[in-house]
């Protein structure tokens, strides 16, 4: 059965005549897709999109974590069209200005936070005109940053220097400037005796 099965195929691809129909019949079947596939794209789709973060104007008495959100998810209902040229094409970013966010205080800083849908006509001009908002992920968009600590602390040369037979220091060598003042994270800056 299976050696008939397959000497029938091999005849009907090897046959001239079953050839050109068999190119007929994909030619009809691809532009058939085509217009399917068309057809699906005009109509509209729900899907979830994720949007890259930027943020700016952090102030300088903060110190900013490095793990901070990347993008966020936005559940939009759109034409199949323009959820295709957004994936492929579009190259914007969601600005988060830090000086419009709410801040809360927190032991040692304090808490920057977004209300995502205060921000959706900002999140609808990344988008484009043609997709509707139906939900944003998170809702709540949340920085931890911690305050600012200083320290001046005094810069130490950690060389012996050696000079050429024949000359020798008149007196002690100064180092300018004696000290600096440190940035940074108040337990880092405790373990920083000198520079």
């Amino acid at each position: 059965m299976l050696y008939r099965l397959k000497n029938a195929s091999n005849r009907f691809f090897k046959s001239q005549k079953y050839r050109k129909k068999l190119s007929t019949y994909f030619i009809f079947f691809l532009i058939s897709f085509s217009f399917w596939f068309l057809s699906m794209l005009s109509r509209k789709h729900e899907t979830t999109l994720d949007i890259p973060l930027s943020f700016s104007n952090f102030s300088a008495d903060l110190i900013v974590p490095e793990s901070v959100p990347e993008n966020i998810n936005v559940r939009v209902k759109a034409p199949g069209f323009s959820i295709i040229f957004f994936n492929l094409f579009n190259s914007s970013v969601l600005d988060l200005n830090v000086s419009s966010s709410k801040s809360k205080p927190i032991k040692g800083g304090k808490e920057i936070f977004w209300l995502m849908n205060s921000k959706r006509r900002k999140i609808s001009n990344v988008l484009g005109s043609s997709m509707e908002i139906l939900d944003i992920n998170p809702s709540r968009l949340g920085v931890y940053t911690q305050n600012k600590a200083l320290k001046r602390v005094p810069v130490k040369l950690q060389e012996n220097i050696r000079l050429k037979n024949e000359y020798w220091i008149s007196k002690e060598p100064k180092l300018l400037p004696d000290s600096v003042t440190i940035y940074g994270n108040k337990l880092q800056l405790d373990t920083i005796d000198y520079v």
